[in-house]
């Protein structure tokens, strides 16, 4: 994957807290970029929890980090690409402004195409999708793209993918009210919310009852508060989750992000392990072996993490037993 140049930074606009909202099209020739540029590292990030591998030098004498399965291929699939749009924002509290601005953007067939692709051209075990919609209203069901990704995500099931989801990040209570989110809330996808280090559900972590197929740990506590505080026993930033970064944004190797974003690799990359430790088992299986084999939380219903906690070592430990 090529990286931007480190002078992208510059043409970055950025909303009231800080949040980069495009880019100006002066200093960005749109036809010139790649579909691969990766422009603020979450697919980066993603990736190394999924699968990135130790034992040699990658960085300034440091041997990086471990992924849930380090010896897994990662095959990545950019759905987004670079356009023109108006973009309207906050450039400072309480002041509103829509300009044109280069921004990154996808479609719904772009994405059922790289599921579609990911699952019977190139027969990948497990599929990570840290993406997904806002909430939605039950009307939006009549549009038809649920319906569209039901259908695609149970043919790549069928095809031998298991497909991982991130529930989202919206503190929302899914099915609630028909309020639902895509591509999570379809059957087939694993739906994964997020948890902090001590295993409770993370505040922003979309949560509801059959809507969740567990929790993995995405960073961050209960509340927002919590989470930025210094005397927990994982002071910010450490209760986030560290992974690989893109080197020429960061000016580092690695970060710490929070999200679903972060727990779905690390359900995803279990789904892999589970399939190299017994190729005989289908996405079905895995899933029940994934969910039955999770920690529950003491006190905290379905409603809250779904099945429970991931626990890897034993999801791997019940796969290699029935050998």
């Amino acid at each position: 994957m090529r990286v931007p140049d480190s002078d992208l930074k510059e043409f970055a606009v950025r909303n009231a807290e800080g949040t980069v909202v495009g880019y100006e099209p002066a200093g960005f020739d749109l036809e010139s970029r790649n579909a691969s540029d990766d422009v603020e590292g979450h697919g980066s990030h993603v990736s190394g929890i999924a699968a990135a591998s130790v034992g040699k030098e990658v960085f300034e004498g440091g041997t990086g980090i471990a992924g849930t399965a380090p010896d897994a291929t990662v095959v990545p699939h950019r759905v987004f690409y670079w356009e023109r749009q108006e973009v309207t924002y906050e450039p400072e509290e309480g002041v509103e402004e829509t300009r044109e601005l280069v921004v990154t953007s996808t479609t719904t067939a772009d994405i059922l195409t790289a599921i579609d692709f990911a699952a019977n051209e190139l027969g990948v075990d497990a599929m990570n999708l840290s993406i997904g919609t806002p909430p939605l209203p039950p009307q939006a069901n009549r549009e038809g793209f649920r319906q569209a990704y039901r259908l695609v995500v149970q043919d790549a099931v069928n095809a031998g993918s298991v497909v991982v989801v991130s529930a989202g990040n919206s503190d929302t209570a899914l099915n609630k009210g028909g309020v639902f989110t895509v591509p999570n809330s379809v059957p087939g996808a694993m739906s994964i919310g997020a948890t902090g280090p001590n295993r409770e559900r993370a505040f922003y972590s979309n949560y509801g009852a059959n809507e969740l197929s567990l929790a993995a740990p995405g960073g961050g506590y209960e509340t927002l508060a919590k989470t930025l505080a210094q005397d927990t026993e994982w002071a910010f930033p450490t209760n986030l989750v560290l992974s690989t970064t893109p080197l020429d944004i960061y000016g580092a190797a690695y970060a710490y992000f929070a999200g679903t974003s972060m727990a779905a690799p690390q359900v995803t990359g279990t789904a892999a392990l589970l399939a190299a430790t017994d190729s005989s088992l289908n996405p079905d299986q895995i899933q029940s072996t994934i969910e039955r084999t999770a920690d529950t939380a003491t006190g905290t219903d379905r409603g809250e993490l779904g099945a429970g906690n991931l626990n890897v070592a034993a999801a791997v430990e019940s796969a290699d037993s029935e050998n």
